[in-house]
């Protein structure tokens, strides 16, 4: 959701001058003190007239030291940006909103030039919303964002909060009853306790309390930085989501913008993939800017409507900004130090074990047992022995594959790429949809998610190469993430046949690549196999896609 198209950044700290174009999902790479962050702070400053978190505009420090100005030219920050008018509306196209500041503030704004008298175009604009994380998440932030919570709240939820407010009010009035006794003794004044009116203060001093298998009840605040930095999105999507509920019908739509310093912070390395996910999953209602030191945020930056800046200072010790990026980037971030140590453990363990046998057949057989022993009472005899029949022909090709006997399968290149609208089509076209009305409801975003995750590509390296293992993760993710209120496990089935179809692999020499009952049984498996067996599930699948 493309809201700013361009951004132009002059004397702005460490920006001299400096032109950005934008796209849906935006990621700033660098090493520290680059000025990955300024182009976020910069749009801080434009839309909510901060630069970092609470922190107004100090000209002196903000204003760039490497400026370029003549005698007479009086100092000045810059920020323009081509902001992208709808063609729903009469004045639509590309409007260029610029504003200057000087030593004693806001100079000028162009706003009330962009349009004409009465335009709609000035409402659309008032309602743009850059929400800005700082790279530090502190109690002081999550307090602000408690009370966006609150000022984002529906008019249906402020009555109900007003009618709480007022039996606790009574409550007190109860309670305190004896104080307010003594002081209209003393004073001659009725005086009584009662809740404030605006709730927001009490909404900042509000708490999320956590559970998880081990413990209950745990103050957020207490956790880690790492999980109370996965609550963020959440709470963003929260406001984002209850802001347009409470809006008057028909009125003019707000958009929004989320500047997001370093979401890893904190985060387990594996869990930064999943973040990233998630954050990817959400540019169909917002568009993101985000800061990154990590591969699993500039890894997405390679998927549709997204653009990685590689961020660094040249010899004048100006940022500049770099949308074309080579094995700079990787060298520069380390990433290639970090991955090497992994390439050579995979390399020393495939030697150490090429030649037993038992340790590639007989422990991949015993995952697969196992988990089908948590699934007997879903599954009948005749799924049981076909899952193991045709299991055991690709661990024989294994086996040969090992003794040298046969090539490796490569899979197949040509991969054809499924969309999100035609998946929805599907699923509404299923005869369930008309008997269910909760069959298909997505209950959040992750069923894009799975879709995106198997296009996702690492260092110009596709993660899943090939159709085959594009289909087993599809078939796996699909049916572990839960997506819909009901229907998961068909709608998975669905949507995994219908790829396979779309890529010439639903049929090998005029036979069902997998029988439907032994589908059945496959993703039955999943539903029911642990997080840690995903690897012995989507070796599963792809042994039966993968012919020699």
């Amino acid at each position: 959701m493309v809201t700013i198209k361009r951004i132009h950044i002059k004397n702005f700290r460490s920006i001299v001058d400096e032109t950005i174009d934008l796209t849906d999902f935006n990621c700033f790479v660098g090493k520290n003190d680059s000025g990955k962050s300024n182009v976020l702070k910069a749009l801080n400053l434009f839309f909510n007239s901060k630069t970092d978190f609470k922190t107004d505009l100090d000209f002196q420090s903000d204003y760039s030291k490497f400026a370029k100005r003549g005698k007479k030219q009086a100092k000045e920050i810059v920020i323009s940006i081509d902001i992208v008018i709808p063609r729903s509306y009469k004045e639509h196209g590309i409007k260029t909103w610029k504003k200057v500041w000087r030593i004693d503030g806001l100079h000028s704004d162009n706003l009330k030039t962009l349009f004409s008298a009465g335009s709609k175009g000035y409402t659309l604009l008032d309602r743009v919303q850059y929400l800005y994380i700082p790279a530090v998440k502190s109690n002081e932030y999550f307090k602000d964002l408690l009370s966006e919570v609150y000022t984002s709240m529906t008019k249906a939820a402020n009555s109900a909060l007003r009618d709480l407010n007022e039996k606790y009010s009574l409550q007190l009035q109860t309670l305190t009853s004896d104080l307010s006794y003594q002081i209209q003794e003393i004073l001659g004044l009725q005086s009584s306790i009662r809740m404030p009116d605006d709730l927001n203060t009490l909404f900042r001093d509000l708490s999320f309390s956590t559970s998880d298998d081990f413990v209950t009840g745990i103050d957020l605040s207490h956790r880690g930085d790492g999980i109370k930095a996965r609550h963020i999105p959440s709470i963003l999507r929260f406001i984002q989501k209850n802001s347009e509920k409470s809006r008057p019908k028909n009125s003019v739509s707000g958009s929004y913008i989320w500047g997001f310093e370093e979401p890893e912070n904190g985060v387990e390395y594996l869990s930064s993939f999943e973040m990233a996910q998630e954050f990817y999953s959400y540019i169909n209602d917002c568009q993101i800017l985000l800061t990154t030191h990590s591969p699993a945020f500039y890894a997405q930056s390679k998927n549709q409507n997204s653009t990685r800046f590689f961020v660094s200072k040249d010899d004048f010790g100006q940022s500049k900004y770099t949308s074309e990026i080579g094995e700079e980037l990787y060298e520069t971030m380390g990433l290639m130090q970090l991955v090497a140590p992994f390439i050579q453990s995979v390399k020393s363990e495939y030697i150490e074990h090429q030649n037993d046998i038992s340790h590639t057949l007989f422990n991949q057989i015993r995952k697969v047992m196992a988990i089908m022993r948590r699934t007997d009472k879903e599954l009948n005899v005749n799924q049981v022995l076909s899952v193991i029949e045709q299991y055991t022909v690709a661990l024989d090709m294994l086996d040969a594959y090992d003794h040298q006997r046969i090539q490796k399968p490569l899979g197949s290149d040509e991969i054809y790429v499924l969309s999100y609208e035609e998946c929805r089509e599907l699923i509404d076209e299923m005869r369930f949809s008309a008997e269910s009305e909760l069959f298909g409801n997505e209950k959040d975003d992750s069923f894009k998610g799975s879709i995106g995750n198997i296009y996702q590509s690492f260092g110009e390296v596709d993660v899943y190469p090939s159709a085959e293992e594009k289909a087993a993760n599809l078939l796996y993710l699909i049916t572990k993430n839960h997506s819909f209120s009901d229907g998961n496990k068909r709608i998975a089935a669905a949507i995994f046949v219908y790829f396979l179809e779309k890529n010439n692999m639903l049929f090998y020499e005029g036979q069902k690549v997998i029988a439907d009952h032994t589908l059945v049984a496959i993703v039955v498996m999943i539903a029911e196999s642990h997080p840690e067996e995903k690897e012995t599930m989507v070796n599963l699948v792809m042994n039966f896609l993968v012919h020699q």
